[in-house]
């Protein structure tokens, strides 16, 4: 809260904040971001949301989830009141899945938990009473935590900090003990390198597949490229590492994309990995095989990073500093 004036540094008055809304989330407004297509008059617009006023979504979420008992009741009410907002701007028929409904009650939750997080830092009696920011599913009795993304990402640095430094002496490597699992990341995180999700699954592989469906447009090709340089840092220098890839295309983009991988056939060749690719019109599955005895599913492909701002944006040429897409990456011993 340090951005507020002073005077509203008062506990009890921020306490009755319903959300913190993340604004370093928030990407600056660019051309492409304007729609060409119609859209509602500003008039038009204000009288809907009006209208939406008089509605009472608050409590739609109850169909599939419910919250933690120890969520204190102005807790429960700074969540109800953000869900419903967003219930009706986002789903103003009023119908909704579990999933989307989900969507809605952990940016709600993250919300109010940003909220609480700052409190605790400016009043310590606020730590005597600890509130367990989770919610249970009622068709699957899963309990769900809700985490803030900057938490989140912390925790992030701090572990890539170990595997990084680590890497630096590949006996240091050896002790990281890999396992089978998934690693979820979030909507607008950063700090996320392809280093940090999988670089350690990678030591000791000598014959690599990659299994992507679009690797054609020139950031996809990027991110590729990305990957065929930290194979390179991770593999033995003394020995070629084989990296294969299986893709689709179509007639739009096939030569340009032929016409790049050997391009980049000849350029990965001089770091000791010896790439070729096939087209495959059948594939739908992305991961990463490895005959290490590893396998990696990537939920979206390579593709985990949202657009940059182009050549002269930093995020262009260092991960950990782009916003990720939600995605999830699975280890299986394969």
């Amino acid at each position: 809260f340090e951005a507020l004036p002073k005077d509203y540094y008062d506990a009890a008055f921020l306490d009755r904040m319903h959300i913190y809304l993340p604004g370093w989330e928030v990407q600056k407004l660019r051309n492409e971001m304007f729609t060409s297509d119609y859209g509602f008059i500003v008039d038009y617009l204000a009288e809907i949301l009006k209208n939406l006023r008089k509605e009472d979504r608050s409590h739609d979420y109850t169909r599939y989830f419910e919250l933690s008992n120890t969520i204190t009741t102005r807790d429960k009410t700074s969540i109800s009141k953000t869900f419903s907002g967003l219930a009706k701007v986002i789903y103003p028929h009023g119908e909704m899945t579990e999933e989307e409904a989900k969507e809605l009650l952990d940016f709600s939750i993250e919300g109010r938990k940003r909220v609480k997080l700052q409190l605790e830092k400016m009043d310590e009696t606020f730590l005597e009473d600890a509130v367990d920011f989770s919610y249970a599913s009622i068709s699957s009795g899963e309990n769900i935590t809700v985490e803030t993304l900057e938490v989140l990402e912390h925790d992030t640095k701090k572990s890539g900090l170990s595997i990084s430094e680590a890497s630096k002496d590949e006996k240091e490597v050896h002790k990281i003990q890999l396992a089978e699992g998934q690693k979820i990341i979030r909507d607008n995180q950063t700090g996320i390198s392809y280093d940090l999700l999988f670089g350690a699954y990678l030591l000791d592989a000598t014959e690599i597949k990659v299994i992507d469906p679009y690797v054609r447009l020139p950031y996809q090709l990027r991110n590729f490229m990305e990957l065929a340089k930290l194979i390179s840092e991770k593999k033995d220098p003394e020995h070629e590492v084989k990296l294969h890839l299986v893709t689709n295309n179509n007639e739009d983009y096939i030569e340009d994309a032929k016409e790049a991988f050997k391009s980049m056939a000849y350029s990965l060749e001089s770091i000791g990995v010896i790439f070729t690719y096939e087209f495959d019109e059948n594939i739908h599955d992305r991961s990463i095989n490895l005959n290490n005895g590893w396998k990696v599913v990537l939920g979206r492909g390579l593709d985990i990073w949202q657009k940059t701002g182009g050549w002269y944006d930093i995020n262009e040429y260092v991960q950990e500093k782009r916003l990720c897409k939600s995605c999830e990456i699975t280890f299986v011993k394969s």
